[in-house]
């Protein structure tokens, strides 16, 4: 029974209780269940507007005329609070309401709206950019997309858009659009953009004029073919010195991307999807000294492996997202195992249930320490034909996945588990089990069977 549905199944013991306590009910209950909340009798329904949430976050994805009304009656009674603002309309096939509608209600509330997020369809367009030309003083995430525009120009912004007043802006994700020549003042603040089309499209390096204090830079969508400008006039573009880039594109011509990204040696954090080998030689040529190699599953996307390499105690790193499926056909090993990387490698991270690449690893004879991460019992059951070759090793670290929460498992699995993946050895390395993971069963057993010197 979800945490909603209680409430309302347990509302009649609280009509004793005054509306603004019974609020407090409601703290961790998402819109949509406050909504169907608001609709379930008289009380629940002023229990429900009672609550900032219901006022703050405000949601339009149908230009019914039900859906019209509540959004427009939602925005006429929030003058108190700062706006949450979604308007998901990439299909809608009634363009007059939007225009006369929706965008004017925008316009009306722009200056009160701190997160926004507008997706639209293509032809709306020219429209929904002159709701824009408004003072936005509180915004600061603003998200804009024209969907549709798979086999047309990306809409072109206007430099006065948001009337170049936005001091709080720090986030922006942009999706089909191209910039004007003249620099968007707006943008000024803004420390992190996610820009993306749908392609096949050039990525506009005199994006960077407009964005004057930018640190992340992601660029996601379809068919990237290159840059623009490129050649001799990429030297003359203004970039500014960013902490992180990531290329996660479907299709993209890397080497001329990347290329064409002036002072890309100097970026901490470079990642890119499914790289060019060829690139990826020249991203770690970026790194120097001692490495870390972490070769895990990415939190949300385990359709993909990511391989980084990180210079210790400090933010440059070169990531690496791989398809899954790819790993055993066309995996760029002779890459990521050179003898020159390999040797420099002191430290490597492996997700347990990608034990079965460990066949893949050249020898790494300068690796001291081997961190494991666990995400449940089902990982230690992974089997193998060959061990970690690390002669130098001197330390285990067992953690759970990150964000993965609490995770247990038993002491002999997990014994069992180590001794597949680094086989016995005479001097038996120190194992850490960190907090986040718990072991179960006999642990002063693993502590004898593997000959560790310390264990939780």
């Amino acid at each position: 029974m979800t945490s909603a549905s209680w409430v309302v199944s347990h509302a009649f013991p609280g009509r004793s209780l005054p509306v603004e306590l019974m609020t407090m009910v409601l703290d961790n209950v998402d819109l949509p269940s406050l909504l169907r909340i608001s609709h379930t009798c008289r009380h629940w329904r002023a229990v429900a507007r009672s609550h900032p949430c219901f006022w703050q976050n405000i949601r339009l994805a149908s230009v019914s005329t039900t859906a019209l009304d509540f959004f427009q009656a939602r925005l006429d009674q929030t003058s108190d609070f700062d706006i949450h603002l979604e308007i998901i309309l990439p299909d809608a096939v009634e363009h007059g309401r939007i225009r006369s509608v929706v965008l004017p209600a925008l316009a009306r509330n722009l200056h009160r709206v701190v997160r926004s997020r507008i997706m639209l369809h293509y032809d709306t367009a020219s429209y929904a950019l002159r709701s824009f030309t408004g003072a936005a003083s509180r915004l600061q995430g603003f998200a804009l997309g024209f969907f549709h525009a798979t086999d047309k120009q990306p809409v072109e912004l206007p430099a006065d858009i948001l009337s170049g007043h936005c001091p709080h802006l720090r986030s922006l994700t942009l999706k089909n659009v191209a910039f004007p020549t003249n620099t968007i003042q707006s943008f000024g603040q803004v420390q992190r953009l996610l820009f993306g089309c749908d392609g096949p499209y050039m990525f506009p390096l005199g994006l960077f004029q407009h964005f004057p204090a930018l640190s992340v830079l992601s660029v996601l969508g379809g068919t990237c073919l290159g840059a623009e400008p490129s050649g001799e006039t990429t030297h003359q573009v203004f970039v500014p010195q960013l902490a992180a880039l990531a290329v996660e594109v479907i299709q993209c011509d890397q080497l001329a991307l990347f290329g064409a990204v002036p002072h890309l040696a100097s970026i901490p954090a470079v990642k890119c999807r499914e790289p060019h080998v060829d690139l990826m030689r020249i991203l770690l040529d970026h790194l120097y000294g001692p490495l870390e190699l972490a070769v895990v599953l990415p939190i949300y996307w385990e359709d993909e492996i990511e391989v980084a390499f990180c210079v210790p105690n400090s933010q440059r790193m070169r990531v690496f997202a791989e398809d899954f499926a790819r790993i055993h056909s066309d995996w760029p090993r002779d890459i990521i195992f050179a003898p020159d990387l390999a040797q420099r490698v002191t430290a490597l991270r492996l997700t347990a249930k990608l034990a079965y690449l460990v066949p893949l690893f050249a020898e790494l004879p300068a690796c001291t320490t081997l961190a494991v991460e666990v995400g449940d019992m089902a990982d230690l059951t992974v089997e193998l034909n060959d061990t970690l070759a690390l002669p130098a090793l001197k330390s285990v670290i067992v953690r759970a996945r990150p964000k993965q929460g609490p995770v247990s498992v038993s002491a002999e699995a997990l014994r069992e588990f180590l001794v597949r993946i680094l086989g016995t050895r005479t001097a038996q390395p120190i194992l850490r089990i960190e907090e986040s993971l718990t072991l179960t069963g006999d642990s002063m057993a693993l502590k004898r069977g593997y000959g560790v010197e310390s264990a939780q």
